[in-house]
C-alpha cells in the first residue's frame, strides 16, 4: 500500500499576498459571514500547488491538482505518493481512485478511497472547504478571523488549521497557504505511528476561478 507523509516546503509569493499572521483579529461574526457569502458562490474552481504530509517519523511531498464542478470533484496527486500519480473522481453518487499501475478503488467519497489506498485518514471532505478559507459545515468549530472576515485559524474535526496568506484571484480573496495539524495525535515523534497523519501543508500556486 502507498503511504505518504512531510518534507519542508518552500515557496515564494508575490507582493500582492496578504500576510495575516499580523492581521487584527476580530470577534465580529458578521465579518466572516459577509466574506464567506462571497466565496461560497464559487462552486467551480481548480487549484494547483504542493501538498506535504507528515506521519510519525516519515514524510513525503507531491504536486496537487484539484478541480471542483459543483458537487463533482477530481483530485490528482503526483510525486512521492507511492504510485507516482493518483487520480480520484467523485460525483454525487460515488468516488473512484486509480493509480499509475491501473489499480482502482471504488467508494462513497474521495476521502474513503484515499484512506483505503494509503491506510491513512486525511480530512479531504473538510479540505474542500478549508482550501477556500471556509468552515466545514458538517462539524462544530472554534474559529478566529480578521477584520476583513478572512479566517486566520480553525479548530475542527480534530485538526487545527492555520491560514497564513491570502490573494485576490478575480473577485475572490482566497488562501494560498494552509498548515493543518492533528489535535489528537500527541505522541512524541519517536513513538508516533507512521500510519497516523500528524500534519498537512498545502501551498496553492494557482487558483482557477
Amino acid at each position: 500500500m502507498m503511504r505518504f507523509f512531510v518534507l519542508p516546503v518552500l515557496a515564494v509569493f508575490t507582493a500582492s499576498c496578504t500576510t495575516i499572521e499580523t492581521a487584527v483579529e476580530s470577534v465580529d461574526l458578521e465579518l466572516y459571514r459577509d466574506h464567506a457569502a462571497r466565496v461560497s458562490t464559487l462552486e467551480n474552481w481548480d487549484i494547483r500547488g504542493k501538498i506535504s504530509v507528515r506521519a510519525g517519523s516519515k514524510g513525503e511531498i507531491g504536486r496537487m491538482i484539484w478541480t471542483r464542478n459543483g458537487n463533482a470533484h477530481q483530485l490528482e496527486l503526483y510525486g512521492n505518493f507511492g504510485s507516482r500519480r493518483i487520480r480520484m473522481v467523485q460525483d454525487s453518487n460515488s468516488a473512484m481512485l486509480e493509480d499509475s499501475q491501473g489499480r482502482k478503488i471504488v467508494g462513497s467519497t474521495i476521502q474513503s478511497v484515499l484512506a483505503e489506498h494509503t491506510e491513512q485518514e486525511l480530512p479531504i471532505d473538510a479540505l474542500a472547504y478549508w482550501v477556500a478559507g471556509l468552515i466545514y459545515p458538517e462539524a462544530s468549530s472554534v474559529n478566529v478571523w480578521d477584520t476583513e472576515g478572512r479566517l486566520i485559524s480553525i479548530q475542527q474535526s480534530g485538526w487545527s488549521v492555520h491560514f497564513s496568506k491570502y490573494r485576490f484571484f478575480g473577485d475572490y480573496e482566497l488562501p494560498t497557504k494552509l498548515n493543518i495539524v492533528s489535535l489528537t495525535n500527541t505522541k512524541p515523534t519517536e513513538e508516533a505511528d507512521d500510519r497516523i497523519v500528524d500534519e498537512i501543508r498545502i501551498i496553492i500556486s494557482e487558483w482557477g476561478v
